[in-house]
């Protein structure tokens, strides 16, 4: 079941409904269903993204307090 925005959206950016899982109400494609398709996460540039490189990406390191003399 595709709505007449789902299937405008999948032909616009390629997307062969038939390959997308839908996430909606009974398995309905949504919107983001085709852009998860259109776009998959780790398809860059770079190819596969290891969960580890995520990780060290995602760490923030923490600030230091500024120390004062007087």
């Amino acid at each position: 079941m595709h709505s007449p925005l789902v299937r405008r959206l999948a032909a616009q950016q390629g997307v062969d409904l038939t390959t997308v899982h839908g996430t909606g109400p009974d398995g309905s494609i949504t919107r983001a269903d085709v852009d998860h398709a259109a776009h998959p996460v780790g398809s860059g540039a770079g190819g596969t993204v290891r969960a580890e490189d995520v990780r060290k990406a995602a760490r923030v390191e923490t600030p230091q307090p500024a120390t004062t003399t007087t």
